[in-house]
């Protein structure tokens, strides 16, 4: 593989899978580990169409901010001969990271970093409307690292069969996600997750977490179409050309949304 190949997606036959339980990430998974030195173990979902492309953009995105999160790749069929061991076309690979473990409000009282990074999480949650829990550990050189995207973009209903009718159905169902988003206010949603992030922090006045919780939003509006391009491209080669889509526009009004947001601040 090489280009936006080496990027962005692994070769299914480089890794042998088997079951996996990890307390953080939701639905069934699978412990990806590769059958040659070099290459990263790899947490798998596959069972959601929802999973490989929501977990994808909002790690991709995440790390354009900065945020830590576990790199993650699309998994490709091999241009060799091989069976397809997964459940649906539609699989992700997230960089499995060690050492992870749990951290108390504590901690992030004491921490500046923890704190702005855990401030970063919560304000991606909601700028990316994840409906599950925010999935959040400490790792050993004392980061904060976010995970567990499935159920982010609204499209926590986007079935298999949806996407194999690449018709009027698929893009109906879209639109109808897109124009619910646009009449939402991101104001409401932003205000609440403000408010999480002052009492989990201690902070008495929610404007005084500003500076950390509006970073991401901020540096979000910065991304250039460039970079936002290559990512959702790599989505074509395992969607249909409508869910790219889908996030363009979903991203290009949730810039408009968050500048709109900031003006009132």
């Amino acid at each position: 593989m090489t280009g936006l190949d080496n990027e962005f997606f692994v070769d299914s036959r480089d890794y042998l899978y088997q079951p996996f339980i990890h307390e953080g990430f939701s639905g069934q998974l699978l412990l990806a580990t590769p059958v040659e030195e070099g290459l990263a173990p790899l947490i798998v979902k596959q069972e959601q169409p929802c999973s490989a492309c929501c977990e994808f953009v909002y790690s991709r995105l995440a790390k354009e901010m900065q945020i830590p999160v576990p790199q993650v790749f699309l998994i490709k069929k091999s241009g060799r001969k091989e069976s397809w061991p997964f459940k649906t076309p539609y699989v992700v690979g997230i960089v499995y990271l060690e050492g992870l473990h749990p951290f108390t409000t504590e901690d992030l009282q004491n921490s500046i970093n923890m704190a702005f990074e855990y401030a970063c999480h919560y304000a991606l949650a909601v700028m990316f409307e994840q409906i599950d829990a925010v999935q959040m550990s400490a790792t050993s050189d004392g980061n904060i690292v976010g995970f567990d995207f499935t159920d982010c973009f609204r499209l926590s209903d986007l079935t298999e069969s949806l996407l194999k009718k690449q018709d009027t159905l698929l893009i109906q169902f879209l639109k109808m996600l897109l124009c619910a988003f646009k009449q939402d206010d991101f104001s409401s949603s932003a205000r609440l997750g403000a408010e999480v992030v002052a009492k989990h922090l201690g902070v008495p006045q929610i404007p005084a977490v500003y500076p950390f919780y509006l970073e991401p939003m901020k540096r979000f509006c910065r991304i250039g179409n460039e970079q936002i391009k290559e990512i959702l491209e790599a989505l074509d080669e395992v969607y249909p050309v409508a869910i790219s889509v889908y996030f363009e526009e979903y991203l290009a009004e949730l810039k408009l949304k968050i500048s709109r947001y900031l003006e009132t601040i």
